[in-house]
């Protein structure tokens, strides 16, 4: 009986004994398939697809003109940061120009972190939307997307965020910077360093800044977010590995 042959769609900077049944390792950025091969995988199993979205880039912005409205779009678990970003954010916030910040996703960090925001300033900060099914519908009314992960394979909710023109500001971690190049379509900073996240903050609420950010981000999507070739690449492994099996 010839065996079912296993792909493994891997995400995260996970452990790579989770995949050791599996004929075909598909990693969705070159930041997982380090990761896997410092813990010995072979690199020729390892194939880098990178995840795309099937959504056209938008316009760049115009600097909003008013306090920022800022979204962290992420599962709400500790290896996403929230609480190192919500912390350093509450401890300047005063002189921070932010209006709201809109958390977007579910996880089981929830409850210590609507207990961390029960008290000022993030009280009358912070929003909690839960799982949103389509973040589109948030998007236009939020000006800059922080994601402060702690890990990343390579996050979806950035490209989302960037085909809107909305600057970000994320960790150098994982495959963040094959998304985000510094200083061009967003700013990158250390993960877990509140210094470097208010610098980022303030220099993204000077509009000049804001707005050559919003072109680069724009920018960015189109030269990344190619959604055909990923599907071209996925298409081409599973007949490449179906012709090897016969």
């Amino acid at each position: 009986i010839s065996r079912i042959m296993t792909f493994s769609h891997i995400h995260g900077l996970n452990q790579k004994i989770y995949y050791q049944f599996s004929d075909h390792l598909i990693a969705v950025s070159q930041a997982v398939k380090a990761h896997l091969c410092k813990q010995g995988a072979s690199p020729e199993n390892i194939h880098v697809i990178s995840n795309r979205i099937n959504k056209p880039a938008l316009t760049s912005r115009s600097a909003p003109g008013q306090l920022l409205r800022i979204s962290i779009t992420a599962k709400l678990h500790a290896n996403k940061g929230h609480k190192w970003a919500l912390e350093a954010i509450a401890q300047q916030a005063a002189g921070l120009g932010i209006s709201q910040i809109h958390i977007l996703g579910d996880g089981p960090e929830k409850e210590n972190l609507e207990k961390l925001c029960e008290k000022q300033p993030l009280k009358d900060l912070v929003v909690f939307h839960g799982f949103v099914n389509d973040p589109d519908t948030l998007y236009p009314a939020i000006d800059m997307a922080l994601l402060p992960s702690l890990g990343e394979g390579i996050p979806l909710s950035l490209l989302e965020t960037m085909r809107y023109g909305i600057p970000c500001i994320a960790t150098n971690t994982g495959g963040v910077p094959e998304i985000i190049e510094h200083e061009k379509s967003g700013l990158l900073i250390t993960p877990g360093n509140p210094e470097e996240l208010i610098k980022a903050i303030r220099q993204m609420s000077i509009p000049s800044e804001y707005e050559r950010l919003s072109r680069g981000s724009v920018e960015q999507f189109k030269k990344v977010n190619n959604y055909d070739q990923m599907i071209d690449e996925f298409e081409t492994l599973l007949d490449q590995a179906l012709a090897a099996k016969q």
